[in-house]
C-alpha cells in the first residue's frame, strides 16, 4: 500500500510539472514494481528536460535490460560511465550485460572496478568468486582482461641429469653429464674444481660443490611479484582516462 501511495504521489507531481526532477524517482519506482514500459517512457520524457540526469539514465538502462533491449541499455550505461566512471550502479549493470552475453571476462573486469570502489561489498565479492569459478576455478588477478592482460611467466623443465631448474629467461651452457650445478641468469661462469668455491657474483653468491650435492638456487635473481592492488589501481586509472578522453572527443 505504501508503495502504491508513493507511486501516486510521484505521478501527480510529474503530471503537474513535466519538467520536475521527480520523474527520476517515479521511473525508478515503476522499474522496481516491474512496470518496465512505464519506467522507460517516464525516463525518456524526463530526460528531454534533464539530459544530464545520470541516475535517470541508469534507471533507463536497467529497464531496457529488463525488456531485453540489451544494445540500447548498454548505450545508456556507457553514456553514464563516460560522464561518471565511478558510478557503481552503471558499472554493475554493464557487468550484468556482459554476463548475459556470455562475456565472463568482460563482466569480471567491470565487477573488479566496482569492487575497487566498494571493497567492503560482500555481494560483489561473491559475484566475483562465482565469475572466477566459471572461468575454471582459479582467481583472476586484477588487470587480467583481454585488453590489459599480463602474460604469465613461462616455465621450462630442468634438463635430464640436473636437479635445479634454471631461473626463467637464463641461457644455460652445456655442462658435463651428471652435473648438479644451477646456472645463473648472467654471463657463464668458469667451472670450479670440485670441492672449491666459485667467485661471488654481483647479483647472487653461488657455490659449486662436489658431485652428488645440490647447490641452492640464487635468491637475488627472483623478481618480486607485482602487487595486485597496484595493478588494479593502474588499470582503473587507465580506464578512467580512456573514458574521459572519449567523452571530451564527443
Amino acid at each position: 500500500m505504501a508503495d502504491t501511495q508513493r507511486l501516486d504521489e510521484l505521478r501527480r507531481r510529474v503530471q503537474k510539472d513535466p519538467a520536475s526532477l521527480a520523474f527520476a524517482q517515479l521511473a525508478e519506482e515503476y522499474r522496481r514494481a516491474g512496470q518496465y514500459d512505464e519506467a522507460i517512457r517516464t525516463c525518456c520524457d524526463g530526460l528531454t528536460h534533464h539530459p544530464t540526469y545520470l541516475s535517470a539514465r541508469v534507471t533507463l538502462g536497467r529497464a531496457l535490460m529488463a525488456v531485453g533491449d540489451i544494445d540500447a541499455a548498454e548505450r545508456e550505461l556507457r553514456a553514464v560511465l563516460e560522464a561518471a566512471p565511478e558510478n557503481l550502479a552503471a558499472l554493475r549493470s554493464l557487468a550484468e550485460i556482459h554476463q548475459q552475453r556470455g562475456n565472463t571476462l568482460d563482466a569480471l573486469a567491470e565487477y573488479r572496478i566496482a569492487q575497487a570502489l566498494a571493497p567492503d561489498d560482500l555481494d560483489l565479492a561473491r559475484i566475483i568468486a562465482a565469475a572466477e569459478a566459471a572461468l575454471g576455478g582459479e582467481p583472476i588477478a586484477a588487470g587480467a582482461h583481454p585488453a590489459v592482460a599480463v602474460p604469465g611467466t613461462p616455465h621450462s623443465d630442468p634438463a635430464p641429469g640436473t636437479l635445479n631448474p634454471e631461473p626463467t629467461g637464463s641461457v644455460v651452457p652445456n655442462s658435463a653429464p651428471g652435473s648438479l650445478q644451477s646456472e645463473p641468469t648472467t654471463a657463464p661462469e668458469t667451472p670450479a674444481t670440485p670441492g672449491t668455491l666459485n667467485p661471488e657474483r654481483a647479483t647472487a653468491s653461488e657455490t659449486h660443490t662436489a658431485a652428488g650435492t645440490v647447490n641452492p638456487e640464487p635468491a637475488l635473481n627472483r623478481k618480486p611479484a607485482p602487487s595486485p592492488v597496484a595493478a588494479l589501481e593502474t588499470w582503473l586509472a587507465a580506464i578512467r582516462k580512456d573514458r574521459a578522453s572519449r567523452h571530451d572527443r564527443a
